[in-house]
C-alpha cells in the first residue's frame, strides 16, 4: 500500500489530510469520515467510534489494513515515577564504552 508515513498523524488523530489529490468528507459531528486519493485508489474510513473507541480502515484495490483504537485517550505520566516520555531506559546488561 503506497502510503505516505507523514499521513499517519492524521490517521492516528482523526484530521483530513490536507495535500493534493486528497478529497476528505467531514460528518455533522464535525470529524472526519473518509479521505479519499482517486489517483493511488487509496480509502481511509473511520468507523465505529465509540466514546473512546474507533476503527480505521485503510484500503486499496489490494489490501485492507484495518486499525482498531481500544482506547485513545491522552495517557498522561504519573510526575511521582521520575518517568519522561522522551527518555530511553538503557537495559542493566548494557555496556558503556566511551572513545576518545
Amino acid at each position: 500500500m503506497d502510503l505516505d508515513a507523514r499521513h499517519l498523524y492524521s490517521i492516528c488523530f482523526d484530521q483530513p489530510i490536507l495535500e493534493k489529490n486528497w478529497n476528505c468528507k467531514v460528518g455533522k459531528d464535525g470529524m472526519v469520515d473518509l479521505c479519499k486519493n482517486e489517483e493511488k485508489s487509496l480509502l481511509i474510513q473511520w468507523t465505529e467510534r465509540n466514546e473512546y473507541k474507533k476503527r480505521v480502515i485503510l484500503s486499496n484495490a489490494d489490501y485492507e489494513i484495518q486499525i482498531v483504537y481500544k482506547d485513545y485517550r491522552t495517557k498522561v505520566l504519573d510526575p511521582s515515577q521520575n518517568k519522561s516520555p522522551f527518555r530511553i531506559e538503557v537495559p542493566e546488561e548494557f555496556k558503556r564504552y566511551k572513545v576518545y
